[in-house]
C-alpha cells in the first residue's frame, strides 16, 4: 500500500501499529520525521565481529508521532 496524504489520514492509529514510508520528496514529512529520529533517546546500537569484518547495528524508534 503507498503512503498518499488522504490514505495515511484514513488509518485509526489508536487500534494497532503501522509503518508508513516517508520518501525524501515528502519534504516537511520527511524533515519532521529525520529531526525526532535525531532527538530520540531511545537508541540501541550492536556490534558483531566475525568473517574477517565488523558489523555495527543501530535503532531508534520514535512513538506519538
Amino acid at each position: 500500500m503507498g503512503c498518499q496524504t488522504e490514505i495515511a489520514k484514513d488509518i485509526d492509529f489508536l487500534d494497532d501499529t503501522y509503518m508508513l514510508i516517508a520518501k525524501e520528496n515528502q519534504k516537511e514529512l520527511y524533515e519532521n520525521i529525520k529531526d525526532r529520529f535525531l532527538e530520540c533517546d531511545d537508541k540501541i546500537e550492536d556490534f558483531d565481529f566475525g568473517h574477517s569484518r565488523i558489523e555495527t547495528r543501530k535503532a531508534s524508534v520514535i512513538t506519538d508521532f
